[in-house]
């Protein structure tokens, strides 16, 4: 079973079509569920978890991030809320390395 921090780039890399809505919302909601959980709610924390997650991806190697992806970080950081403690998420995930590598 992936670790919260594994599915949290997955949901980070996912691409839905633009006419998907409902599952464009469930994906952000994820995402923003998982951050709370990971408690990585920043820029680098997340280029870091996707890097160390998929190193190898094209847009997250050298010269540096895509413009795409840039974008789509820096919006869903727009659109995160902290923590204030009151989520609970409606599912349990088990902790241990983000990749079978760590």
């Amino acid at each position: 079973m992936p670790t919260p921090e594994y599915m949290l780039a997955m949901k980070l890399l996912a691409n839905r079509l633009s006419d998907d809505f409902a599952k464009i919302e469930t994906d952000r909601a994820d995402t923003h569920g998982l951050m709370r959980i990971t408690g990585i709610a920043d820029y680098e924390g997340l280029v870091a978890l996707m890097l160390r997650c998929y190193p190898r991806i094209p847009g997250m190697t050298e010269p540096g991030i895509s413009p795409r992806l840039e974008a789509k970080l820096r919006t869903i950081l727009d659109e995160h809320e902290p923590d204030d403690g009151d989520v609970e998420p409606t599912w349990r995930a088990g902790r241990g390395p983000p990749t079978r590598d760590g």
